[in-house]
């Protein structure tokens, strides 16, 4: 075959790929826009809608919120109208066009690992909960998120036994999207050769279970009832899906060593290191199981569960831990495949012992907040909302296959302790989902809606964020509940991809359950401001009151001080856009 020959063949295999995903794409019936803020203080008793209103509301501006961040040539009459094309030649340099998908957070980057969380998570609960995504008419947007990310990840895994999984590197750029530095977008890749078992595997996970969705394959909810599914069935997309997702799964379990992926590519690590890979054998193995029915793959999750000393009683829930995760959908496994002969009560069992722990405040490691957030000490030092509303997501979805209906309630009641503090119920009176409610926090950290180009004048130039990232969740207050609402504070204020879906799952599980309104509906407190605090709120710098203390002590300490801190400041504004959330990391 001449080379013009098998590269026309290629050309056309793809177009039919592509095909069954534009031709039975969901259309919205009208084009969703974020309401008023005020209206998130409108009771939904007051609609004539049986849907409830407000939480049909924060799942679509949560949804909305992925629009903000897409990247690209970006539709003709695309809803986000501040947004425009951008990154063209991202994926060039490995002969691949990368340019779609999402930016990662508050910055420019691209990064594979917490992308197929997002979309793990996406599908796990339209398979649970997919009435209230129906019900509240944003299906359509659930399909569009989706399907940029999904057919992202297949051009990045589109070559034989390579993918893509970083592009961006940790050079700072604060600015809008129409002038993001071109000349320093590297990809970084993982081979057979090289490989990154835990990214190999994720990748695996989120195009399984996406594909399940898209089969419109519902996972149970119970030991006798199966969950509803979001209605974006499209046969043949899901057959792609699936087959790149086998391809994906024998990459990460047979390619040697196995190993972490910042072992395989230098230059990654500083982004989004990973910690280990075995929960990510575990999990896509499971899912590979529920999709296929193939005996083979039961019975290799079940293998490196029990090889790895799973389950763990302990450790977070987010992006790069997925341990607490495997014995939920081993339980789902084995109520929709009994056939398999996976023991329900042995992985209800190991369930439960992570979220009894958390329940009975018996984790090691973990505290309550005195405002009531359950935080992580390590995983919450930044982003502390995220582990949390993992959390929620997890008891969610978990809780009604419990053992017990004291535990079902028991992980219902603190699943929605974590949503009500998200969302209001919190010393700060703070909302932390952004353009909800007027008391919603107003300086998320991100360079795509700021309007400001100065990094060095990030807090003040512009005095109000130019645009607003609607029901973005904000990284979280610190372990005293205290929230400093300025961009340079990344760990409290940024935004990210992998914070959003857990908040869009369990919103979906509110309305399909029809609960009463957000904590934030009826909300009259007035939400508290912290002091403006030069070295970054939550942070880790001195505040000002204790450098004026330091003054009245000793003058010649404090023009020390500020020297050092002027320092400081300078490298810490080359960190403000770098998702550094797990520091404990070894080095390659």
């Amino acid at each position: 075959m001449t080379p013009f020959k098998h590269t026309f063949i290629t050309i056309i295999a793809l177009v039919a790929q592509l095909l069954p995903c534009i031709q039975a794409q969901v259309q919205p019936t009208t084009t969703y826009q974020p309401p008023p803020i005020a209206s998130g203080n409108v009771s939904s008793s007051s609609s004539s809608n049986k849907v409830n209103a407000r939480w049909s509301q924060l799942l679509g501006n949560a949804l909305y919120f992925y629009d903000i961040q897409r990247s690209g040539t970006l539709p003709n009459n695309f809803r986000v109208d501040w947004r425009n094309n951008s990154v063209p030649n991202d994926g060039s340099d490995v002969g691949l066009d990368l340019s779609g998908g999402f930016f990662d957070a508050g910055n420019y980057i691209k990064a594979t690992f917490p992308l197929c969380w997002v979309v793990t998570q996406l599908s796990w609960g339209g398979m649970m909960f997919g009435k209230g995504f129906d019900d509240s008419q944003q299906t359509a947007y659930l399909d569009s998120t989706l399907r940029v990310a999904l057919d992202w990840l297949m051009t990045a895994s589109s070559k034989q036994d390579e993918m893509v999984v970083l592009i961006g590197s940790d050079d700072f750029y604060w600015g809008g999207d129409q002038n993001i530095p071109t000349n320093d977008r590297p990809s970084y890749t993982i081979t057979r050769e090289k490989p990154g078992t835990d990214v190999f595997g994720s990748c695996a996970s989120a195009l399984t279970s996406a594909s399940m969705l898209y089969a419109g394959t519902p996972l149970p909810i119970s030991t006798t009832q199966n969950g509803t599914v979001a209605s974006l069935q499209d046969a043949n997309y899901s057959t792609t899906l699936l087959q790149r997702a086998e391809t994906l799964f024998d990459l990460a379990q047979s390619s040697t060593p196995q190993q972490v992926y910042q072992k395989a590519t230098k230059g990654v690590a500083w982004a989004y290191p990973s910690t280990d890979y075995a929960d990510e054998l575990v999990l896509s193995s499971t899912f590979l199981a529920l999709a296929t029915g193939n005996q083979t793959y039961a019975d290799y999750a079940q293998k490196t569960y029990a090889t790895n000393q799973f389950p763990f009683p302990n450790g977070a829930l987010n992006w790069d831990q997925h341990t607490s995760a495997t014995p939920v959908l081993l339980t789902q496994l084995s109520i929709a495949r009994p056939s398999m002969g996976v023991s329900m009560s042995k992985y209800q069992t190991d369930s439960e012992k992570w979220l009894d722990n958390i329940v009975n405040k018996n984790m090691p490691q973990t505290f309550t907040t005195p405002g009531g957030l359950f935080y992580f000490d390590g995983d919450s030092d930044s982003a502390s909302l995220n582990p949390s509303l993992n959390a929620a997501f997890l008891m969610m979805v978990y809780r009604r296959m419990a053992s017990s209906t004291t535990k079902d309630r028991g992980y219902r009641s603190f699943a929605e302790s974590q949503i009500d503090y998200a969302l209001g119920k919190n010393p700060m009176n703070t909302v932390y989902a952004v353009g909800i409610h007027n008391n919603s926090a107003e300086n998320p950290q991100s360079a795509l809606a700021s309007g400001g180009t100065n990094p060095k004048l990030i807090d003040t130039v512009p005095a109000q964020e130019a645009h607003v990232l609607y029901s973005g969740i904000v990284g979280g207050p610190d372990q005293n509940d205290n929230y400093y609402d300025q961009r340079s504070n990344w760990e409290q204020t940024e935004v990210a991809l992998d914070s959003q879906s857990a908040m869009i799952v369990l919103a979906a599980h509110q309305l399909t359950t029809n609960a009463s309104d957000p904590f934030y509906t009826g909300m009259t407190e007035e939400r508290v401001i912290l002091p403006y605090d030069a070295d970054g709120g939550g942070g880790g710098g001195l505040s000002t009151g204790a450098q004026i203390a330091i003054a009245v002590v000793v003058i010649v300490v404090v023009l020390g001080l500020l020297a050092g801190l002027a320092f400081w400041q300078r490298e810490r504004l080359r960190s403000l856009i770098r998702r550094r959330r797990f520091e404990k990391y070894e080095k390659s």
